[in-house]
């Protein structure tokens, strides 16, 4: 059942697939919320793909239908389907589609479909799954299909149609297979359907049931080419599935079982129409185009990993100021921290600070030390270099133990887009994130625009909230701490699923640092000598990096120089190995599930 958000304030909708709708109050721009599930749309598990459950195209086009119709549109004209929804076997996942105000000069309201599951963290972006234009435009359709079957058609077998579609990796449970008969004549085909029982209770509550419509779209696989969108290498391996739909209307609703004629229009393109079981019109699909779809690309649309990757991003936190502030020490000048009201104590540098220890001045509890601008007098390297020698000589002090060194830089860390970054003090936050990793507690990273609020901001994170933390990059009275946030999967390449181990990383395109892609590998024979190894992890070796941009001098062989893992395969002659030993060393393509090393080079 559909979420009722009624008792939130807004509009329940009264669709099965379809919560509430809202239309926002400054703009015409309208909200609808569903929440899709295996449980709460059982219809929905009988759609498998790849072993995922996953929302078929013929759903998105019920719900922009449905979203026209809120919107005060009468037609679909296009929706292009971007990427699968993936549906847990457990949970759900929330759906929005969005619709524009009307262009200016078209009229044309655009239409997204989005979605991310339901217990997502708020900084988990949402996925788009589809895109197109709603117009205003009511086409009457003065066709019907009544004279049935045709004249001149001939019954198509369909025996084995849903065997054919299981090889291409997709398999369909009894909501899917209301096919009843089907008749050929020419190129077209002439469809009967109809919902079992259990899905065909609700389908007056829909415009044209999703796993209806669908069914008829499965007698592709009685083409062998799939009206041409398939060549002789891809039948019986790819699938094809909704990509494009144009020209979508509806003239009737809440059909169960339906008539249909499929006309090809060209290579994996073709026109719909669909009757009521009596003939009459129900919907029109001018145009639908097809995609060919390999079972691995079906597979790594269920993928649970592929948004797992995530990354460090500096986020605007608000952090608690209030503490007490302890004793502080400037290893410089301190008359910013002063004229800001921090109460410190300046000294010249740490020898200073020692000395004055030496003569019975109470170890700070925190020391500053600001880094200095690259200048004439001091390049990057020199003040990179100076900042090394303090950090060397705070270690080697055992007496401050128990205090925290405060490297403070200006500009060097970009916050927002455009905002230029200070080069001597960026190279300084990349040595101290090694030390702040090494010795927690030792060491706290701060950036500062150098105002007055800035640093009274500091001050006050570093007693109060922030107490615990390593970096701050402070403007004003905001400010930013790094944390972990999702990686979108756009750019990110991603393994593929169902071709087992038979692909590695290398460089398809040199001059560019991601001119990186899959690409074939078929295990070879292992020569005398010679070790398979199962990658469990690989480092990136700076040859890699001049191997990718066309830089190295020479051949620098294929990428994934160094790695660990474990042995799967020894060849002839070796003796120090046995398969299931695990070894690390440098290895011949170890951006992959598998690499091959020469056993000398391993341990």
């Amino acid at each position: 059942m559909a979420l009722d958000a009624s008792g939130m304030g807004l509009v329940s909708v009264g669709h099965p697939m379809l919560g509430a709708v809202a239309r926002l109050a400054d703009s015409d721009t309208v909200v609808l919320h569903a929440r899709l599930s295996v449980a709460s749309h059982p219809w929905l598990a009988d759609h498998v793909v790849g072993s995922s459950v996953v929302v078929p195209g013929t759903a998105f086009v019920e719900l922009a239908v449905q979203a026209a119709d809120r919107a005060g549109c009468g037609r679909v004209e296009e929706l292009a389907l971007r990427t699968p929804m993936v549906l847990p076997r457990d949970g759900a996942v929330q759906v929005q589609i969005g619709v524009e105000p009307a262009g200016e000069d078209d009229g044309g309201r655009t239409v997204r479909i989005h979605s991310r599951p339901e217990d997502a963290s708020a900084d988990q972006p949402w996925t788009l799954h589809a895109t197109g234009t709603l117009t205003t435009d009511q086409p009457v359709l003065d066709w019907n299909l009544r004279a049935w079957p045709p004249a001149g058609a001939e019954p198509a077998p369909t025996d084995s149609l849903y065997d054919r579609l299981a090889g291409t990796g997709l398999d369909y449970g009894p909501a899917f297979r209301g096919l009843r008969e089907v008749w050929r004549r020419g190129d077209e085909l002439f469809v009967e359907a109809a919902l079992p029982d259990q899905a065909s209770m609700e389908a007056g509550e829909f415009g044209l049931h999703p796993a209806l419509l669908d069914t008829v779209l499965h007698t592709w696989a009685l083409d062998p080419t799939g009206w041409g969108a398939l060549d002789e290498s891809n039948v019986g391996r790819m699938a094809l599935l909704p990509f494009l739909w144009s020209g979508v209307s509806l003239s009737a609703v809440g059909a169960s079982a339906v008539r249909a004629r499929l006309t090809p229009r060209g290579t994996g393109e073709i026109g719909l129409r669909v009757a009521d079981a009596t003939g009459d019109p129900v919907a029109e699909v001018s145009s639908l185009v097809l995609r060919p779809v390999s079972v691995a690309e079906l597979t790594a649309a269920g993928s649970t990993t592929t948004d797992s990757l995530f990354r460090l991003d500096l986020l605007p936190t608000p952090v608690s100021e209030s503490g007490d502030l302890g004793v502080w020490a400037v290893l410089g000048e301190s008359g910013e921290w002063c004229d800001a009201g921090v109460p410190v104590t300046g000294y010249g540098d740490l020898a200073g600070l020692v000395a004055a220890v030496d003569g019975g001045a109470v170890v700070p509890d925190t020391v500053v030390l600001p880094v200095r601008d690259a200048d004439a007098d001091a390049g990057v390297s020199e003040v990179v270099a100076s900042v090394l020698e303090v950090v060397r000589g705070w270690l080697a002090e055992s007496r401050f133990a128990s205090s925290r060194l405060v490297v403070v830089t200006c500009g060097a860390v970009g916050v927002s887009e455009g905002d230029g970054v200070d080069l001597a003090g960026a190279g300084v936050w990349g040595l101290v994130r090694s030390a702040v990793s090494e010795h927690p507690g030792r060491f706290v990273l701060a950036d500062v625009d150098g105002g007055r609020e800035g640093y009274r901001t500091l001050a006050g994170c570093l007693a109060g909230g922030g107490a615990g933390e390593g970096q701050f990059v402070v403007r004003g009275g905001r400010v930013w701490l790094p944390r972990l946030v999702r990686m979108a999967s756009g750019g990110v390449v991603v393994p593929p699923g169902g071709v087992g181990p038979g692909w590695r990383l290398d460089v398809v395109a040199k001059g560019r640092l991601d001119g990186v892609g899959l690409v074939a590998e078929e295990p070879r024979v292992l020569l005398p000598g010679q070790v398979r190894v199962g990658v469990r992890a690989a480092g990136v070796n700076f040859r890699d990096v001049l191997n990718v941009l066309g830089m190295y001098p020479g051949d620098a062989g294929r990428m994934g120089h160094e790695g660990a893992g474990v042995v799967v395969e020894v060849g002839p002659g070796v003796s120090g190995f046995v398969v299931g030993d695990r070894v690390m060393g440098l290895l011949d393509g170890g951006f992959g599930p598998l690499a091959v090393a020469d056993a000398r080079m391993l341990v």
